[in-house]
């Protein structure tokens, strides 16, 4: 965004300041029952209030049920009724172009017209004077960036999370904006992505974060990187150890690795004061679940990363959405789960362990579809995912020092136990027909 730009968006939103609409507040009474009435949102016709409604009542549901698809009513419904409650097409092009994002498996031809079009649109209005398209502005921003950060080859979401962060600094307070529920806790949680992304971290803190080239070590480790090693599960050092995981992508495990081990023994009320600070750390240094998630969507970010960095993240991802500790993040990283947990659908892991031969992988493969198992409901994307990635380790070779390992690592006794459901569960559903079944005549 140019400097010509942010001078016309200052004095477009300096405009608008004190005019900040409110949005209508939704509530449906049959949440789940798609599709819904747009009568609902008939009293109002503010755009802000369509949009309101449109992440409200269904990006929650697309969210909690991966399955879900915009096809027949529902789409019948979008099509017809959302770009006229909207009555802005910046607003419908970018909207659109995220909820599609997060239900293709790869980047489609319709989530690129809707993304390129909001584009356009975007800087058509940027070089406008009209004073009342600060809010639009500002949701748009909020979508592009959404889209861009769940794709690869797309443009910097940096560039808009600048441009977003620049918006709210001139309006004040994120208070005062006129925005609230699901809008307001996603500009919220950009911002904070905004803010760890440009920071200034001491010099202990850089070399942590996965952002630029990977380093990967060669043996013999240096003394520091040893230590660090020291710190893991045995199956992650067998893993390290065969230099299948870069130095920065070893940090964040630990990172992971201590932050979960603290949330699990320290006494604190994270509602008030999620921080935990490491007892190895500078005294300046603490870190959160939003961190880690932030941390791994990092990795997932990086083009450099491999295939086994990739799978952990994905786990990092799901353990920081475990913990229940992250607020207004939790739809951003349910949505950079599921959209990469639907991209490495047709990965065949067996053979990247048969071709790599690295030590330790089986267990932390073993770790991560028990994890991934353990954090989703029954019947989602994320489990048959998870399920799918499982199939190269038979079930019977499970052995109870696994389970040990992973209940040391990073869970609590409740992730535990509906490890040990959903196993069951698991089972229940993979029993062996029997040989008559198997030898018997199909009849019509």
């Amino acid at each position: 965004m140019t400097k010509s730009s942010l001078r016309i968006l200052e004095t477009e939103i300096n405009s608008a300041r004190g005019s900040a609409r409110t949005l209508l507040k939704v509530k449906p009474a049959n949440f789940y029952a798609l599709p819904l009435d747009a009568t609902m949102v008939e009293d109002d016709p503010n755009p802000l209030a369509a949009i309101q409604f449109f992440v409200e009542v269904y990006c929650p549901p697309m969210l909690r049920y991966p399955t879900f698809r915009l096809q027949g009513r529902d789409s019948a419904f979008l099509d017809i009724n959302l770009p006229a409650m909207m009555q802005d097409p910046l607003i419908t092009a970018t909207s659109l172009a995220f909820a599609l994002r997060m239900h293709d498996k790869r980047l489609s031809r319709k989530v690129l017209g809707y993304y390129r079009r909001g584009l356009v649109l975007l800087r058509k209005r940027l070089e406008s004077n009209d004073p009342t398209s600060s809010n639009a502005i500002l949701l748009s921003l909020i979508y592009l960036m959404a889209v861009e950060s769940l794709s690869e080859g797309l443009g910097s979401p940096l560039q808009h999370l600048g441009a977003m962060r620049r918006m709210i600094q001139i309006r004040g307070e994120l208070r005062d904006s006129g925005l609230q529920g699901y809008i307001k806790a996603h500009i919220r949680s950009w911002e904070m992505f905004l803010g760890g992304v440009y920071a200034e971290p001491d010099p202990d803190q850089v070399r942590m974060f996965p952002y630029g080239s990977l380093d990967y070590p060669t043996h013999p480790f240096d003394p520091e990187l040893s230590l660090i090693l020291s710190r893991l599960p045995l199956g992650f050092i067998e893993l390290a150890m065969s230099c299948r995981l870069s130095i920065q992508v070893i940090r964040v495990v630990q990172a992971g690795a201590q932050l979960m081990s603290n949330l699990f023994h320290q006494e604190q009320n994270l509602e008030h004061d999620d921080r935990v600070h490491f007892p190895h750390s500078p005294p300046s240094y603490s870190v959160s679940p939003a961190q880690v998630m932030f941390l791994a969507i990092a990795i997932l970010q990086n083009q450099d990363r491999n295939m086994v960095e990739e799978v952990l993240a994905i786990s990092l991802l799901a353990l920081a959405i475990s913990t229940e500790a992250l607020g207004e993040h939790m739809t951003t990283g349910y949505g950079f789960i599921q959209t990469y947990c639907m991209g490495i659908w047709d990965v065949n892991i067996e053979r990247e362990c048969r071709s790599t031969g690295a030590l330790g992988l089986g267990d932390f493969l073993l770790w991560t579809k028990m994890l991934l198992l353990a954090t989703f409901d029954h019947d989602t994307q994320t489990r048959r995912t998870a399920v799918q990635l499982r199939q190269d380790i038979p079930f019977p070779e499970f052995k109870p020092s696994h389970f040990e390992v992973c209940r040391q690592f990073f869970w609590t006794e409740l992730s535990s136990l509906s490890l040990e459901l959903k196993m069951a569960q698991d089972r229940a559903l993979r029993k062996p027909r029997r040989s008559d079944e198997r030898t018997s005549p199909r009849t019509d």
